[in-house]
């Protein structure tokens, strides 16, 4: 719809991925609005040897995600930062655990690796 000029709603969206094409790529979570995008890429579930990274992106200058903005737009980037890790903060008190045959079916898919 952006990309058509619909308009959005001016809600927040939230989104996670996990690599499931290729083995070195990294998990993917998101924040939207109407206005901007910020995307966290997780490397490595321990943060302290491998940080996650940050693109931004401005979705009505750029609606094709082709100029990552976290630098140039720092003070609105820091907004969206802070934003993404008081939700990651919530849904990590919220996390339920997963059985072993659900892993184990994921493993078989490719979601997650051996």
């Amino acid at each position: 719809p952006l990309i058509e000029c619909h308009d959005l709603p001016s809600g927040i969206a939230y989104s996670e991925g996990i690599r499931a094409i290729k083995k070195n790529e990294p998990n993917k979570y998101s924040i939207r609005t109407n206005k901007y995008k910020l995307i966290a890429n997780i490397h490595d579930l321990d943060l302290r040897k491998n940080p996650m990274t940050f693109e931004f992106y401005d979705l009505i200058n750029d609606p094709y995600e082709k100029e990552n903005i976290k630098n140039s737009s720092s003070s609105i980037f820091n907004r969206y930062k802070k934003l993404f890790q008081s939700i990651r903060e919530k849904l990590n008190e919220e996390h339920t655990t997963i059985n072993y045959e659900s892993i184990r079916d994921l493993k078989n898919l490719g979601y997650i690796d051996n």
